[in-house]
Parts: structure tokens; sequence; C-alpha cells
């Protein structure tokens, strides 16, 4: 739950863990991904369920970034992108119609 938080970065997860940062990078290195990384899929993750929902009202999708623990729209913006191969606002239309969406 923390993650939505965007000053929630790989040295608060060290913290709140209770390990050193060193050791958290050490704990994800088998698994080829950084802790940052892990929490940028985390965050993308969320953001993509909450623009996806189908409801009687569109979510916006500068509130949802910044809900996600986004505080740079033009980072979300390409990060998401890249990660699902469509934009945000793509995501809410395809719900919004009906369509299927991509996970």
């Amino acid at each position: 739950r923390h993650y939505r938080d965007p000053e929630f970065g790989p040295s608060a997860l060290a913290l709140h863990l209770g390990v050193s940062l060193r050791s958290l990078q050490r704990y994800f290195e088998p698994l080829g991904e950084t802790p940052g990384q892990r929490l940028l899929q985390l965050r993308l993750t969320q953001a993509h369920a909450e623009l996806s929902r189908r409801g009687p009202k569109e979510v916006a999708v500068a509130d949802c970034a910044y809900s996600c623990g986004f505080n740079d729209l033009s980072h979300f913006y390409r990060a998401f992108r890249q990660r699902y191969g469509m934009t945000p606002g793509a995501v809410v239309a395809q719900a919004r119609d009906g369509g299927a969406i991509v996970q």
C-alpha cells in the first residue's frame, strides 16, 4: 500500500523492511530487476486496473496517475505506453466502449 506514495522509493522500502538498501538490491538481483523497477511495475499495474474499470464515471488519467504514486505525468505516460503499448487514455476509451482490455 505504501507504493502509492510518490516519496516511497527503494530507500523507503528498505527502511520499512528493516534492511539496508544494498541488501534489498541484492535480494532483487536474482529476479532480474531493481527495487525501483518493481515499484514502477506495481504502480503501472494499479493504474491500468483503475483506468480499465468500467463504470458510470470515467477515471481522469492525471488523477489516476497521482493516486498510484506518480508525481510526473510525462514519466507516467512514457512508462505506461512502454509497458502496455497504448496510452492511458486509450485504455479508458476501450473500457468505456466495452472493448477488450490488454493486460
